[in-house]
């Protein structure tokens, strides 16, 4: 065994592994041009909507990790920009916007989330909810 070349390799490796976090840390937020973008069409919805008593959005994600990223940058931002209310379901979570509700019928029904955040796992017990009234 070489290992003198593959202490080599191992090296350069590492190196290239140290350069990708650094790129890694230099997107945050304000820099995720899909995120923002995202926001953008939201609030535009919120603004301009397509019928006047349609102001809902519904966002799917098929990672549980994505849905959190989502619900933490949007909550915020959504809340104070436009005064709407953010809810999350995923697979592994408890609803935020409702903790006393359990079944997702109820989930999709509470009436002070105009935006519900699903993500793939909790997605199936929603089909058939009634739209929140707005």
């Amino acid at each position: 065994m070489d290992t003198i070349s593959w202490r080599n390799d191992l090296w350069h490796d590492r190196e290239t592994l140290r350069e990708l976090i650094e790129v890694m840390d230099l997107i945050t937020p304000e820099h995720d041009r899909k995120l923002q973008r995202l926001r953008h069409e939201i609030l535009d919805k919120l603004e301009s909507p397509i019928n006047s008593e349609n102001k809902k959005v519904l966002l799917f994600s098929a990672f549980a990790d994505t849905a959190h990223y989502l619900y933490r940058q949007l909550a915020p931002a959504l809340k104070e920009a436009a005064g709407v209310d953010l809810g999350l379901v995923t697979g592994k979570s408890r609803p935020n916007s409702s903790p006393r509700r359990s079944s997702p019928q109820n989930r999709c029904q509470d009436h002070r989330v105009r935006l519900p955040l699903i993500s793939r796992r909790r997605s199936a017990g929603c089909l058939g909810c009634a739209p929140p009234r707005v």
